[in-house]
């Protein structure tokens, strides 16, 4: 991507983003994707999202959508599998911060993301395994988050 010479680049993380995903093993494209910004990549899980306008991935090609206070669709894609294993709508979000995620390997090879939406007192602990699929989810409430 260029990026504009006089901006900052917390204005350009506010766009959609054109990624390409490569496997390791082959050396040839995984995934295309149009328009979408990355939330976390990481053990072989990234989370995205992209607008919730309607079109398939394949109908946005050159476009960029800018983030701000926009009906998203997070999804969850294991890059092994190649197939999509979570997704989830989150509308108004001017009204309704995006969550939070964040991912941790586990010895035994699960993978364990963790959910917050900001604002509420709750997570979500999503346990993924190494077939790509979500094993169990747990809430946590910690009256503490919203008062520190």
């Amino acid at each position: 991507m260029v990026l504009p010479e006089l901006e900052y680049k917390a204005e350009v993380d506010k766009w959609g983003q054109h990624v390409r995903i490569w496997g390791v093993q082959d050396d040839s494209m995984v995934l295309e994707l149009y328009d979408v910004r990355i939330l976390v990549l990481q053990a072989g899980l990234v989370i995205y999202e992209e607008a919730n306008d309607g079109r398939p991935n394949h109908e946005k090609e050159g476009s960029f959508t800018q983030f701000n206070d926009i009906d998203v669709i997070v999804r969850w894609l294991d890059l092994e599998s190649g197939k999509e294993i979570h997704q989830e709508s989150f509308m108004n979000t001017k009204q309704t911060p995006r969550p939070v995620f964040s991912i941790a390997s586990l010895v035994q090879g699960e993978t364990v993301v963790v959910q917050h939406q900001p604002g509420q007192d709750t997570l979500h602990v999503f346990k993924v395994g190494e077939e790509g699929s979500i094993l169990s989810i747990e809430q946590v409430v910690f009256p503490a988050l919203t008062s520190v």
